[in-house]
């Protein structure tokens, strides 16, 4: 809710604004008037008034001015009290001249009081003759008196639907220099006027100020914006479409490019009178104003009507309710106009100056700092080389102990992993003063291993689900992050068994592809802000666990390498020698049933001989590919999809298990990506791992070959997802040994031929059972091309 005192304070103030603006305006008119406050004493008067009646122009009451009248007329003072309006002549005692004494009772919008507008015109012999005829007085005595009962406040006008415009302008010298409410402020000294409207532009035609009061304009201005079809306002106002904005511009721009006030004709009908705004003798931009009745022929409105698309009753009705000020009104203003565009010249005028004299003053505040700063820091330099030195000691000892624990669990002997993990925590706790320490080697989306060490007691763990541990938090970032009490509500299963922990600090552990290995952090009872030098030990630790652990895996992936050449030129060798003796075998068996196939007693035997013989073929085409290199010049780009769809289309035609549904999911990301590979030998890849989702699987469930882009796009994933029993875990770790299979007439060479195809493309290749539903996927990741290849 709003503050009524707040609210109390903004309405006196709009009519306060009001007042002082109508004041202004009543004392440069050219006959007498006078303002009468709630208790009828005069509270202001104009120079005609004070020197027609010749009385004190403040706190005089009405019956003393009055008095001074020829034929001393007591009853105007008590017209003027009690009757709402009125009209009556006096004649003055200095000239002896008859006046019309016309006066009106105005009640404020936001007052409880009142106050009475007096005006004195001079009438000519054939006007008193009219006013005894009971004729009306002049029009703009009789607008002014009217208008006055409904004043507009300038802190009412709303703002345009279509929005400010002056949102649009954020370097303007004008608006940045007067700001939005002081340019109010000077507007208002002509704008509380009924019907008249003014705008302030910047010397590049962006709006300081848009005030619509008129509301014919503000009909037509909203029309004619609505009629571009843009919600963007500066692509409305930059396609010439938007009349009303044109109109102002246009006739801004002809003020500011001449350096001279410029008359005009709006396009729907309006007066527009502009003047620039000159700064140190720099036209910084203009003031428009906009006056005058909108068009009354119905054949202009019906015109108007068909040009902007609106209602042309509505456009007739408001026509026809706009009344103009007097050209007495609207002249008086214009006069305004040009002391309020001086007015803003003025103050930005000292605004620059105030700008220069304040650089100028930050200068010497600079110097003056700078020579102090100078002296200080002769005086500093002491003391922080000191606490520095002090710092570097303490950093340096700290350093020598995380490297002496690092080189004691480097020249260590042991080939137990877990025995590495345990000396690495503990010297993390030790390094850093601190109760709990962890380590997670993750896998998949879990971590695989995870060892603890808190208050000098150690605890394994396998198998952890990410969101269990707080080191979990480090791998969404990959980023060194230290927290403070904000872990508790995500990690409640770990908070149950540690409820002290509040500090927190971690760090992932990388390989040096910047692939995520783990991550390891360390949490304290007590407050504290981990230092960047306790960062970088924790790091030492860091790099030298991914050092092992990449060591490690690359040492058994060269053993595997080498068992695998070793074994592929032992089968390639043993291929080519058996496949000859087969090939005289098939010859002979097929003379046999050539002579002997018609016997049914026979024919059982060399079908036998026949099958045996195929599969011993299929066994050494099987050894010959994995003995045999994937070759350089076969390797182009491929786009990832052609590669699956020919895949399967071949399967389909080629399988047994043809009657197994396959389904293949590209996500759109992937339509266009490519990588460099062997078609064939990627297509074998696929062939393989579709056979044997469907060997593992019932013929009612559907194996799904799916495809997305690893985090960065640079790498892209490829999955066979079945639905058959999984693998046990016993298996999990041998099935791309030779040899090694658990299918039925299978001959254990197929995953291996897979993993040496993938690998020769530098791709990875990894079989896990499926988490959440039953069956086994099989996952790839190749490394996506960059460049721009074209058609294949």
């Amino acid at each position: 809710m709003n503050n009524p005192l707040n609210t109390s304070s903004k309405v006196f103030s709009n009519l306060a604004e009001y007042e002082n603006s109508a004041q202004k305006l009543l004392h440069d008119l050219p006959f007498a008037v006078l303002i009468l406050d709630e208790h009828y004493c005069v509270s202001s008067a104009n120079k005609p008034a004070v020197s027609l009646l010749n009385f004190n122009p403040k706190g005089e009451l009405v019956e003393s001015v009055f008095k001074r009248c020829k034929a001393n007329k007591p009853y105007i003072a008590d017209r003027i009290k009690n009757t709402p309006h009125s009209n009556t002549t006096i004649t003055t005692l200095t000239d002896h001249k008859k006046y019309l004494l016309s006066s009106a009772k105005v009640q404020f919008q936001y007052s409880e009081n009142f106050s009475t507008i007096v005006l004195l015109y001079e009438l000519s012999s054939e006007e008193c003759c009219t006013h005894q005829n009971n004729k009306a007085m002049p029009d703009y005595c009789q607008w002014l008196l009217s208008h006055y009962l409904s004043p507009t406040s300038l802190s009412s006008v709303s703002t345009m639907p279509y929005g400010d415009l002056t949102a649009l302008n954020k370097n303007g010298e004008i608006l940045n220099s007067l700001g939005k409410e002081m340019l109010k402020d000077i507007a208002s000294d002509f704008l509380n006027l009924p019907g008249i409207n003014t705008v302030i532009f910047e010397k590049n035609c962006h709006y300081a100020l848009n005030m619509i009061t008129n509301e014919w304009c503000r009909f037509l201005n909203q029309a004619t914006r609505e009629s571009v079809d843009t919600e963007s306002n500066s692509e409305a106002m930059e396609s010439g479409c938007w009349l009303c904005h044109e109109s102002c511009s246009s006739v801004a721009k002809e003020a500011i490019n001449r350096s001279e006030a410029v008359s005009s004709k709006c396009h729907l009908g309006l007066n527009l009178f502009a003047i620039p705004i000159k700064a140190n003798r720099e036209i910084v931009g203009a003031l428009v104003f906009g006056y005058g009745n909108p068009y009354k022929n119905p054949e202009h409105l019906a015109e108007i009507a068909k040009k902007i698309n609106v209602d042309y009753k509505k456009l007739y009705s408001l026509s026809y309710n706009s009344k103009a000020p007097p050209s007495i009104i609207t002249e008086t203003a214009k006069s305004r106009l040009f002391l309020s565009s001086k007015l803003i010249g003025t103050i930005l005028e000292r605004k620059r100056a105030e700008e220069a004299l304040k650089s100028a003053y930050s200068e010497v505040e600079r110097r003056v700092e700078s020579r102090t700063a100078a002296l200080n820091r002769s005086h500093q330099m002491l003391r922080t080389e000191t606490r520095e030195r002090l710092r570097a000691e303490h950093e340096l000892l700290q350093k020598h102990l995380a490297l002496e624990n690092v080189y004691s669990i480097a020249t260590s002997v042991t080939n137990d992993f877990y025995d590495l993990y345990d000396r690495i925590i503990s010297g993390i706790a030790t390094v850093l003063h601190i109760p709990h320490a962890a380590l997670g080697i993750v896998h998949q989306k879990n971590f695989s291993t995870l060892s603890q060490h808190h208050n000098g007691i150690k605890k394994h763990q396998n198998s952890i689900a990410l969101s269990s541990h707080p080191c979990g938090i480090i791998l969404k970032d990959k980023q060194p992050l230290q927290l403070s009490g904000q872990l508790q509500e995500h990690y409640p299963q770990f908070f149950a068994e540690y409820p002290d922990m509040i500090s927190f600090i971690g760090v992932p552990v990388l390989g040096n592809d910047k692939r995520l290995i783990g991550a390891i952090c360390a949490m304290d009872t007590q407050p504290r802000v981990f230092t960047e030098y306790e960062f970088q030990q924790l790091e030492i630790f860091s790099r030298f666990l991914a050092r092992e652990i990449e060591q490690s895996n690359l040492e058994q992936q060269l053993f595997q390498n080498q068992e695998m050449k070793m074994l592929g030129l032992l089968t390639s060798g043993v291929a080519h020698e058996v496949r000859n003796p087969l090939n005289g075998i098939l010859a002979i068996t097929e003379a046999l049933d050539m002579e002997l196939g018609k016997n049914e007693e026979y024919r059982p035997y060399i079908e036998h001989i026949r099958a045996q013989v195929t599969r011993l073929s299929n066994l050494m085409h099987e050894l010959l590919d994995l003995g045999r290199p994937v070759e350089k010049k076969d390797m182009c780009a491929f786009r990832v999809k052609d590669i699956l769809k020919d895949a399967i289309s071949t399967w389909q035609q080629s399988s047994k298990y043809k009657n197994y549904k396959v389904r293949l999911k590209i996500r759109r990301n992937v339509h266009d990506k490519m990588i460099i590979c062997d078609q064939e030998k990627l297509q074998q890849v696929m062939l393989n791992l579709i056979e044997n989702a469907c060997a593992h699987s019932d013929h009612t469930k559907e194996v799904l070959v799916s495809t997305e882009l690893a985090a960065g796009e640079d790498n892209i994933i490829i999955k066979v997802i079945d639905q058959g029993s999984g693998i046990s875990p016993d298996h999990l770790k041998r099935l791309f040994d030779p040899f090694f299979t658990t299918r039925k007439g299978g001959t254990g060479l197929g995953l291996g031929i897979v993993k040496k195809i993938v690998e020769s493309h530098r791709g990875t290749i990894q079989l896990y059972n499926n988490q959440q539903a039953t069956g086994c996927t099989a996952e790839m990741i190749f490394r996506v091309e960059k460049t721009n290849t074209g058609e294949t």
